[in-house]
């Protein structure tokens, strides 16, 4: 495993890279795996290589490929993140398909990073957040044991307003008391 795949029982990952748009837009234009998200779904593959070219292809965010039959299944980023510098201080690093739902994949996928951001990246202190109305989001943090943080306004696209979002965080095994 290199510094840019993380692999697990079923999935691995891999940095985005445009050759994938097309089936990035599959996912993408389906109104059922944004809207939960906060964003609206891509009207066209155009729009989705904007997004590749612009958001997704970086050092921090992975698709998620089944090992079954190669397919892009989804999408995990690690922004932002934490680490202890070298005073020992924490410093925040400034940064679905249906068929596909109900089996555990987001669990699987949020543990492998969860465990590539601890032990890899050597972070000491992960956030993540969800729209208070999207069930399966919270149920794979509590499920990865993330702790709820605080409630905060933030913006939904498909709303166009803003909505409740939790923030939950989850401390490495090596830095809690």
């Amino acid at each position: 495993m290199d510094k840019y795949t993380i692999e697990t029982e079923r999935l691995f990952f891999r940095p985005w890279t445009m050759e994938d748009a097309e089936a990035c837009f599959e996912l993408s234009s389906d109104s059922r795996v944004g809207v939960p998200c906060g964003w609206n779904p891509h009207r066209d593959i155009e729009e989705t290589r904007q997004v590749l070219s612009h958001i997704l292809i970086n050092d921090h965010t992975f698709c998620l490929v089944r090992k079954s039959d190669q397919r892009i299944i989804g999408n995990v980023g690690i922004d932002p993140v934490f680490k202890k510098d070298e005073e020992g201080n924490e410093v925040e690093i400034p940064s679905e398909r249906e068929p596909y739902w109900n089996q555990g994949y987001m669990t699987e996928a949020a543990r492998a990073a969860i465990d590539y951001s601890f032990n890899v990246l050597g972070l000491s202190k992960l956030h993540c957040a969800h729209f208070d109305f999207n069930k399966a989001s919270a149920r794979v943090q509590e499920k990865c044991g993330f702790q709820y943080d605080r409630t905060e306004m933030a913006y939904s696209m498909p709303e166009g307003k803003e909505i409740p979002s939790i923030k939950n965080y989850l401390l490495s095994p090596k830095n809690e008391i």
